[in-house]
């Protein structure tokens, strides 16, 4: 539609151009061939639109669309040179954003794209402004128009205009009257809106995995303790002489040179080990953990922080109590590497030592 618009308009620019007088020197059948051509050239064109714009569309409406979309086809070819020009712009703005060094070099390339670019701009800048301002002569009442408000572009405007300005807002092109779709600070307020909702969904998100992180951590816990618990029963069933105790899952891990009672001493340390680090975690988490319930949780859950704070508690009392048997682990781990794991040749054949 708006090549054959534009395409219209040649036409008429030729017709306008018949009348110049320089035209008088061609012979007469050169101007009534030339003539010929451009009145089937018009009437072609004209069966087309009619075909597929409607052949009983009202005359105001049909020049309506007709500017609108030759204002929108110039905003459009706008449009992409901003783009070019701020990504030619772009490392100048990082210079002077984030300090990001810009060589001599560089600034001289950037420079010379920005001025070979300008030309084009500057065209297609008065093309939009000669458009946009025969459209608002004719439609003065158009919804997005403000009285005394001067819209005409400059290159000046062009170059420091963000991408998702409102000047790009082309809803009155499509004929919608809203003021969500013409409005800009109806459109500014939809984008707000659009923002707080989608920060709602970030903090029911983050509320989310925050619900996870603490059901986790508050699960291992309540693993490992279980796990030590078993091995402190173990230890006791195995020190008892009268009877010997099944084997369990513990004695099938394979530990070679060591009796049943020092492999459980083993993992029994190991597990302690992995309590208090997991137990620092928890405790590095606690106060973040906290702040970010007050700020993402609903009122109803706080049965759930109850429980983490009575965790955070247990660990603080861990930390205690723990550290006693930790150092009684790892003193038996000493007597079980120093008497029975390493082997300090006082039983070596002689004849294996050489003399």
């Amino acid at each position: 539609m708006v090549a054959m618009y534009q395409q219209e308009n040649m036409i008429e620019l030729l017709r306008c151009r018949l009348r110049n007088p320089s035209l008088s020197l061609a012979t007469e059948a050169e101007v009534r061939d030339l003539l010929d051509s451009i009145e089937a050239e018009s009437e072609k064109l004209k069966e087309e639109l009619e075909r597929l714009t409607g052949e009983y569309e009202p005359a105001e409406n049909a020049e309506e669309r007709k500017m609108c979309l030759l204002l929108w086809s110039a905003k459009s070819e706008l449009f992409v040179q901003a783009v070019h020009l701020r990504a030619e712009r772009q490392p100048l703005v990082d210079s002077k954003t984030i300090g990001s060094r810009l060589g001599t070099k560089l600034k001289e390339k950037t420079f010379k794209a920005i001025n070979n670019r300008r030309p084009t701009i500057d065209k297609l800048i008065t093309k939009y402004n000669l458009r946009y301002l025969q459209y608002r002569l004719k439609f003065p009442n158009r919804n997005g128009f403000e009285a005394g408000k001067d819209d005409s572009l400059t290159y000046e405007k062009l170059k420091t205009m963000p991408l998702d300005d409102a000047f790009w807002n082309d809803g009155f092109f499509y004929h919608c009257d809203a003021p969500w779709a013409v409005n800009p600070d109806v459109r500014e307020g939809v984008n707000c809106v659009l923002v707080l909702s989608r920060v709602q969904e970030e903090f029911e998100l983050i509320s989310q995995e925050l619900v996870h992180m603490m059901a986790w951590a508050i699960g291992v816990h309540e693993h490992i303790a279980k796990q030590i618990a078993y091995t402190q029963e173990r230890i006791s069933r195995l020190r008892d002489t009268s009877s010997e105790p099944p084997e369990d899952h513990l004695d099938r891990i394979h530990l070679t040179n060591i009796s049943r009672s020092d492999k459980v001493k083993l993992i029994q340390k190991e597990l302690l080990n992995r309590l208090a680090i997991h137990n620092n975690l928890v405790e590095e988490w606690s106060e973040n953990v906290t702040w970010l319930w007050g700020c993402c949780q609903p009122t109803e859950n706080q049965s759930f922080v109850q429980i983490w704070n009575d965790l955070v508690k247990q660990v603080k009392q861990e930390k205690l109590n723990n550290f006693a048997d930790l150092n009684n682990a790892e003193d038996a781990l000493e007597e079980i590497v120093s008497g029975e794991v390493v082997d300090d040749g006082e039983d070596a054949d002689g004849s294996w030592v050489d003399s």
